[in-house]
């Protein structure tokens, strides 16, 4: 199965690029992932637009998303915008800790977190919260995962944006990587849009930051 992955498309801000890079590929794809973010600050209309593009492009393909904090605010009524788009935007398989099975594979989405947000910071055993739930997940699934999220999922993958680190990725979940790895064959995030690297390796997980600015086109695996 091929399969294309990208985020922090903040539409309308890369609508015209995507397109035109969509026209590159020449390639069977059997589902997107879409790492959070893909639209900016909450122009959910775009939503609809992007549906169209991959659907004229690829066909009645399966498309995956976590949220990013543009489309759900990482503040107490987040949840509220999350089921807001799960109703209005049903033709996309929102995963926010949860998994889907493809067979050989389980595709697993969450937001994911940084270290010092509003809600890391203010809400008691947040991340422990998180990181349990992930956690309880990675032990019930037997075979190989792909993971995706849109806070960062290594350190090494947003090191160099200028934005803060703390504000970028979180440990926990890089740790959580690290100890499930055996299970995990790749995992792909964004949220950092400036990092000077791409990809690394957690043990023997393959770690990718997806986002447009950094390639400016969606880059395609197969498994």
């Amino acid at each position: 199965m091929k399969f294309l992955v990208t985020s922090d498309l903040h539409l309308p801000t890369y609508y015209k690029e995507f397109y035109e890079s969509l026209n590159n590929i020449n390639e069977k794809i059997d589902f997107v992932i879409l790492c959070g973010d893909i639209i900016d600050n909450k122009e959910h209309i775009y939503i609809k637009k992007l549906y169209y593009l991959l659907s004229k492009k690829f066909g009645n393909v399966k498309i995956f998303s976590t949220f990013g904090n543009n489309e759900a605010s990482f503040l107490l009524n987040g949840e509220k915008e999350k089921d807001f788009y799960r109703k209005e935007y049903n033709f996309i398989n929102w995963l926010d800790y949860e998994y889907y099975n493809l067979g050989e594979y389980y595709l697993l989405g969450f937001e994911g977190f940084s270290e010092r947000t509003w809600k890391m910071v203010n809400i008691e055993n947040i991340k422990e919260y998180y990181s349990k739930k992930l956690e309880n997940i990675f032990n019930s699934l037997n075979n190989k995962i792909i993971v995706f999220s849109h806070y960062g999922l290594s350190r090494d993958t947003v090191f160099g944006d200028p934005a803060p680190e703390w504000s970028l990725y979180s440990k926990y979940i890089e740790n959580l990587i690290k100890k499930y790895s055996n299970k995990i064959i790749y995992g792909f995030h964004g949220h950092a849009h400036h990092s000077k690297n791409y990809k690394t390796k957690i043990n023997d997980t393959e770690i990718y930051n997806v986002a447009f600015s950094l390639h400016r086109k969606p880059l395609i695996f197969e498994i």
